[in-house]
């Protein structure tokens, strides 16, 4: 395990941190102001510089965040090993973590196995900078079934209303991401 302070010239492409989850669970975190996951050490998880829906638990949305403060690379398996803490920066500090060893020389650090950034509890800073995708499959809204045909009403009913649910669910995602736009979230503090 080593860990290095974040060189500055990189600062401002790993700033921008990308977190794939489902629909009701990013309308909870905007609602909230908070995010965190489900790890031991109860970090939020995100990626930066390339998206990785291959470690997203839920593939629906992907909200973007910027981080303002400090920031590191971490090389090593850190899960496990509970909060990382990285005096060396003025904090609070987001931890990029690699999966193989640091650049050696004029090695460039976006050449290492890049695996997520982990945002540990008590962490403040996390600003919402808006919705950058949507990957629900959305089939347009047909018509409303007819009663007539009662004997194809309830299948095609419930289908209708499926498919009229998950657009508004949709709408109000994206409505309550235009009300937290530039809001600071927080990774909230985490008592086993």
């Amino acid at each position: 395990m080593t860990i290095i302070p974040l060189e500055s010239k990189y600062y401002e492409e790993f700033s921008i941190l990308y977190h794939m989850t489902g629909v009701e669970e990013a309308k909870q975190i905007l609602e909230s102001g908070q995010i965190f996951g489900n790890d031991n050490e109860k970090h939020a998880n995100f990626s930066a510089i390339i998206k990785r829906p291959d470690i997203a638990k839920k593939k629906e949305v992907t909200l973007r965040f910027i981080w303002k403060g400090s920031q590191c690379a971490y090389f090593g398996d850190p899960f496990g090993k509970g909060v990382l803490e990285f005096n060396k920066l003025p904090q609070p500090v987001i931890f990029h973590i690699f999966s193989d060893s640091p650049p050696e020389n004029d090695e460039c650090l976006k050449s290492k196995n890049y695996w997520q950034t982990n945002v540990y509890p008590n962490t403040q800073g996390l600003v919402f900078d808006g919705i950058e995708d949507i990957l629900v499959p959305l089939s347009p809204i047909p018509k409303k079934p007819s009663k007539l045909k009662f004997w194809k009403y309830g299948e095609e009913i419930k289908s209708y209303d499926f498919i009229v649910s998950k657009h508004n669910s949709i709408k109000e995602l994206r409505a309550l991401a235009n009300l937290k736009m530039n809001q600071s979230f927080k990774v909230p503090a985490y008592n086993k």
